[in-house]
This record gives structure tokens, sequence and C-alpha cells, in this order.
């Protein structure tokens, strides 16, 4: 079987998408800290979308952009936009939960902000990508991203064999996967499975 069949037959066992994240007002530049929801509920523009019972959307700092970019690098992945606005909520949830507030939403990130404070930062350098996407990469760092939509099948015939025994061995919820690369990748690291051992995310995405 070639690469896109198997990776034909690997999308049909991830799980529906996520919906998408509601949109409400943004905080300006002055929003809150992504320290916990506490600081968040009562920030600048966040208070509309507590009332209407919805996450308060989110305007990070350049300190914790920086470090969300960071991680993505740590990961081999390309800070693009939309993967960088994914990491800084993930990032502000796991401080929330740190912070003893575990019942908090999935934060939604400001992505015009976020673009804002990439641009504004010298140690960023920001540029447009296909589709509408942008990404921001570290000013005289080195590039060394995976490419997650190389078709190129670059794996050992027993790694897909690893894969299809797991595969076909899942019963009942364990045959649920998030929808999306990342997202997806993200759980079948979380479960430890053998054939992605000491994978990184990035690594992982381009396989799944």
């Amino acid at each position: 079987m070639g690469a896109r069949g198997r990776r034909s037959h690997r999308s049909r066992a991830a799980g529906q998408a996520a919906p998408a994240l509601a949109a409400v007002p943004a905080a300006g530049a002055g929003g809150p800290s992504l320290a916990s929801c506490a600081e968040v509920a009562v920030g600048a523009g966040s208070s509309k979308a507590a009332v209407a019972g919805r996450p308060p959307r989110l305007a990070p700092t350049l300190e914790e952009v920086l470090a969300a970019v960071e991680s993505l690098y740590e990961d081999e992945l390309k800070p693009f936009g939309r993967i960088l606005r994914k990491r800084v909520s993930e990032r502000a949830l796991r401080s929330a939960g740190a912070a003893g507030e575990g019942s908090c939403p999935v934060p939604d990130v400001d992505i015009a902000h976020l673009r804002a404070v990439c641009e504004s930062s010298e140690l960023l350098h920001v540029e447009a990508e296909e589709g509408g996407d942008w990404s921001a990469v570290f000013v005289g760092r080195k590039l060394a991203f995976v490419d997650i939509y190389d078709l190129d099948d670059a794996y050992p015939a027993g790694m897909w064999d690893e894969a299809a025994a797991y595969f076909e061995g899942l019963s009942g919820d364990e045959m649920l996967l998030p929808g999306g690369r990342y997202s997806c990748a993200q759980a079948l690291l979380s479960r430890e499975v053998p054939f992605l051992r000491g994978f990184s995310l990035g690594q992982a995405c381009r396989f799944v």
C-alpha cells in the first residue's frame, strides 16, 4: 500500500474535529495575563464573554508568546499563526490548572493581537504564508522544522506493521481520535504508542 493510501486509511480512524471556538469581544493590548481563569474573567474586554458563558478571548503578553514559540521549536513545528494560537491557548489552560482553576474553559486567543505582538518584537520575523496564514520565527535561529506535509514514505515497513496492528486492535472509545494532524498526533503521543516512541510532536504530525 502506498504512503497516500496508508494516510487515507489512518485519517478515517480519527474522530471528528472539535467545534470552532465562539467569537467574543477581543481584549485590548492591556488585556489579562494568562496566569489563571480568575484573572482573565475580570480582565478588560472579557465581561461580555463571561455573561454569555463563553470563553474569554485572551490577549497574550510578549513573554507568553515567546515562550510558546520556543516550545514549538522544541517540538520541531514551524510556528504558523494557527498553531501558535493553539499553543498559547494550551499553555494558558495548563497555567490556569496549576493555579487551581480546574474548570476553566478552553481559552480563545485573539489572533489579531497575537500577530501584532509578534510583529512588535525584534526577536521575531513574521511573514505571510499560503492560505492566508502567517508564521513567526526567531531572528537568526536555525530553521529545523519537520515538513508535516511531506508525502515521502521514509518509514520502515516494520513501523507501518506496528501501527496497523495497534489501530486494528482498538475498540470502543479507544478508536476515537481528534481530527487534525496536530491534535491527533498529540493524542497518540500521550498514549505512548510504541511505533511513535522517541518522536517529536512534529515528527508525529508528519506520520499522521
